[in-house]
Formats: C-alpha cells, sequence, structure tokens
C-alpha cells in the first residue's frame, strides 16, 4: 500500500478521497491534480481534526454538502469543485503528507 493512502486511511477519509489519491504516486501530486474542492476542504478538515461542513481560509468562507457554496466580499455565490480547488491551492500550495 502507497504511503500516503495509509496516511489518508489513518485520518479516516472517504473512500472516495482514497479512491482519487491511490492514482497518483504521492499525496502532493494528488493535490497538486486536484479538480475536487471539496475533497481539498475534507482532507485539511481530516488533517486539523475537524469535522464540519464549513472551512475559512483568510477572508473566504466555503460551505460544502450537496454544492459548494463561495463567500467573498458579502455575496454568497455557488462555485464550481474547479473554483474551489483553486483557491485553495492558492492558499494551501503544499499539503502535509503525514508520517
Amino acid at each position: 500500500m502507497k504511503p500516503h493512502i495509509k496516511y489518508l486511511k489513518s485520518l479516516g477519509a472517504c473512500q472516495n478521497t482514497i479512491d482519487y489519491a491511490d492514482q497518483y504516486d504521492s499525496l502532493q501530486e494528488a493535490w497538486d491534480n486536484c479538480t475536487k474542492g471539496d475533497l481539498m476542504i475534507l482532507l485539511l478538515h481530516k488533517q486539523s481534526g475537524t469535522n464540519v461542513d464549513h472551512f475559512v481560509i483568510n477572508k473566504h468562507y466555503f460551505v460544502t454538502g450537496l454544492n459548494l457554496y463561495y463567500r467573498s466580499c458579502g455575496s454568497i455565490l455557488k462555485i464550481s469543485p474547479r473554483e474551489c480547488a483553486n483557491i485553495i491551492r492558492a492558499y494551501f500550495p503544499k499539503i502535509r503528507e503525514g508520517k
């Protein structure tokens, strides 16, 4: 088993996240190529030990669920997972690889 898959399982990541990451040789490579902002938010939550449906990055506020919503400058917008991924990657270009 790849080390990053073992790490994701130790975090309790969902099967969808594990299946996606297993296509890559490292967690960083999966992160760099990810277009699924919802999975990225879930991974950040797992790494921080939280389990909620929202995430705040700088002044950006993301709400997950059936759709991704993003609040900036007082407006609430529905955004695509790809848009969400690009915003997250701008603030978190590197992801913690685990032990």
